[in-house]
């Protein structure tokens, strides 16, 4: 379950953001994201951060991953 969206500033900058989390395979998930975008014609430039953090079950070799830091990304609408 989560939430993902834009906050348009101006013409062509906004701020994407999404964040879940969950639990299946592993005891918990939580995904979450925030930056800041611009949009040209067709491409979108993205700078932000990331964090992701998966909590695994007690018998599994790893039982604790945590990944986070700066991000940067280009999309492209076609």
């Amino acid at each position: 379950m989560g939430v993902k969206g834009r906050v348009n500033l101006a013409a062509q900058w906004y701020l994407p953001y999404f964040l879940d989390g969950g639990a299946g395979d592993t005891k918990s998930v939580v995904n979450a994201f925030s930056g800041v975008g611009y949009q040209f014609k067709y491409v979108d430039a993205i700078a932000g951060y990331r964090h992701l953090e998966c909590n695994l079950k007690d018998d599994s070799p790893v039982s604790d991953l945590t990944v986070n830091g700066p991000l940067i990304g280009v999309t492209w609408d076609f």
